[in-house]
């Protein structure tokens, strides 16, 4: 959904668009808006992009909850996870409302007690101020936090966070990419993070 709507973005600004596997290597990291935009269409006015980026986030509000998929197994995990008590937050780069809209259309947005966007934080990831501000909105510390994410930003803000990190190797980074050191559990599907989650093999 990303790379289509960055392509969008370019094209209707007179770039070129971009291939599959170019756009592959752009989206699903952990980039800002503005850094995706710049690595699409090589522009770097600063005018030029933050045009482009509401530009970007018009179209993202209006097609993304209708065209984006969730990972198989998701809602069921999700309710697995409930199920047991889990407090769950999402900490995302995409506008708040846009997200927000997503997890609705997924039937997904109840599991959530806090849901932050790229507005809701003063600094994006690897900045860990957007986790912070998710632990303290669920009241648990951040030791007690295990952040799950697929890029080697998030294996950043986690760390910078003081929380355990869990790479999810189903988004656009392989497990060799990721650093061992700082990886608690690999998971390579949804299943297998509500499996272990239920049978008490993630406690602390």
């Amino acid at each position: 959904v990303i790379t289509t709507l960055l392509n969008q973005t370019a094209e209707h600004f007179g770039y070129p668009t971009r291939s599959l596997s170019e756009m592959l290597s752009i989206a699903g990291k952990g980039y800002t808006h503005e850094k995706m935009l710049y690595l699409t269409t090589g522009e770097t006015d600063s005018e030029r992009i933050l045009a482009m980026r509401t530009w970007y986030r018009k179209i993202s509000q209006e097609q993304m909850p209708r065209l984006t998929k969730f990972f198989p197994g998701v809602p069921e995990m999700l309710r697995n996870l409930s199920q047991v008590g889990l407090k769950m937050a999402v900490v995302s780069q995409k506008m708040g409302g846009t997200l927000m809209a997503c997890l609705k259309q997924g039937g997904l947005a109840s599991y959530f007690q806090t849901v932050l966007g790229c507005e809701d934080v003063p600094v994006p990831k690897p900045d860990p101020s957007g986790l912070l501000l998710a632990a303290s909105r669920l009241q648990v510390l951040p030791d007690r936090c295990l952040y799950i994410g697929d890029s080697l930003i998030d294996q950043q803000a986690a760390r910078a966070a003081g929380m355990d990190f869990a790479a999810m190797l189903q988004g656009g980074t392989s497990r060799e990419q990721f650093d061992p050191a700082a990886v608690r559990w690999y998971f390579d599907s949804a299943v297998q993070i509500a499996r272990m989650f239920v049978n008490g093999l993630l406690q602390k």
